[in-house]
């Protein structure tokens, strides 16, 4: 206490009496402002220091990290202390249960500090009763790492694997091994869609951007493959390019749904291909769909063609369904009109010749330009001309 005069001595017995005018110092000032405090500043206080010095995107250590907050704050007060560089969405979750704290030359007092980088030394100006070694990695020549610090009071290993790729002069003498926590997934797993069209408007491009989009800002996790001949010129990250092939039933077949979003189809045959593999559909209302007895909510959904009307929870819910077509009938519709006439299978089957292009050329059935070194697959009668010509060679 700062007073001029003291008219009840007992406070003596609670607190030091000095002359108002005198210079002192303390964390906190109560009362009237006076020019004689210096205050001094507050240490930060903790029971454990998990010290990272930079957290990225994704990594293992920022794994760690995260798990052993979520698990152990629940146990101790907890701070995560970082040098100058943390990315702002494993900031975002960690605050949910720990504060996340810049370090700076203030004084940090705890009960234990974690070091996660075998890299790094505990800043000086964490002050504790007990330090912790992590060492999330084999032995590497990465850094020039040859030895795990040993200058702490006790050093954890991730694996024993880990703990024995450094040799025992290398590692600390005594150790622990205790496994990275892991967090049990309980959400809902991403959707796999597949699509098999051209990028074009009346094939429902921007239908598929749009619907993209809603299930992005619905945070519905997806990936959606589509086998195209081009881009889709600002798709999401996962709207996925592929590149055609003439067989994408493997695909299909591992999908939750096929998704057609046209303007209009005739038939549609990468629909019926999928429903007969028990793939259930997204599909814009087309009309064919009553003719092949494809309903909405049995056998997938339907998009309206405004496709911001669209539920897009929905496919969260995946139909299973039986889909049988009859392809005898389809048969005898054709016999019927070429008639019954019996082959004479003069054919002999043929796989196709390899030709090797040795210098560009314009094919004209291809419809492209040829690269050297591309090879190319073609009738034996076609390779024979393109050799001849000077532009192949065939592959044995």
């Amino acid at each position: 206490m700062l007073t001029d005069k003291n008219g009840m001595p007992e406070l003596e017995r609670y607190c030091m009496i000095m002359k108002y005018n005198t210079p002192c110092k303390g964390t906190i000032l109560r009362g009237d402002h006076y020019d004689g405090f210096m205050q001094i500043e507050k240490p930060i206080t903790t029971q454990v220091v998990v010290y990272i010095s930079a957290e990225h995107k994704i990594g293992g250590i920022e794994t760690f990290v995260y798990n052993f907050c979520y698990y152990m704050h629940k146990y101790y007060d907890i701070i995560v202390l970082y040098d100058a560089l943390f990315e702002a969405s494993q900031m975002a979750r960690l605050l949910k249960y720990v504060p996340v704290v810049q370090n700076t030359s203030k004084k940090i007092i705890c009960d234990t500090v974690i070091n996660c980088r075998i890299v790094k030394k505990v800043p000086a100006n964490i002050k504790y009763k007990k330090s912790i070694q992590m060492s999330h990695t084999c032995r590497l020549d990465l850094w020039h790492q040859t030895k795990v610090p040993q200058d702490l009071d006790e050093t954890v290993f991730v694996s024993e694997a880990a703990a024995q790729s450094f040799s025992e002069e290398e590692r600390s003498a005594k150790y622990k091994v205790i496994h990275n926590m892991t967090i049990p997934y309980e959400g809902d797993r991403a959707l796999l869609l597949i699509s098999a069209t051209r990028p074009t408007p009346e094939k429902g491009m921007n239908r598929m951007l749009a619907l993209a989009n809603m299930l992005n800002n619905a945070n519905i996790p997806f990936i959606w493959l589509y086998f195209s001949v081009e881009r889709i010129h600002g798709a999401p990250d996962n709207l996925v390019y592929m590149t055609p092939t003439l067989d994408i039933m493997p695909y299909i077949k591992a999908a939750d749904y096929l998704v057609q979003l046209s303007d209009s189809e005739a038939f549609c045959y990468s629909i019926i291909e999928a429903l007969e593999v028990g793939t259930a559909i997204i599909s814009t209302p087309l009309p064919v769909l009553d003719e092949l007895e494809v309903k909405d909510g049995e056998h997938g959904y339907i998009v309206p063609f405004e496709v911001e009307g669209f539920d897009c929870k929905r496919p969260l819910e995946i139909p299973k369904f039986y889909y049988k077509r009859d392809n005898a009938k389809i048969i005898k519709q054709w016999r019927a009109i070429l008639g019954k006439t019996k082959p004479k299978h003069q054919y002999k089957p043929g796989k196709g010749v390899s030709v090797r292009c040795i210098k560009p050329y314009r094919d004209l059935v291809l419809n492209r330009m040829l690269k050297a070194g591309e090879v190319v697959i073609m009738s034996e009668d076609r390779a024979e001309k393109i050799t001849a010509a000077g532009y192949g060679i065939k592959e044995a």
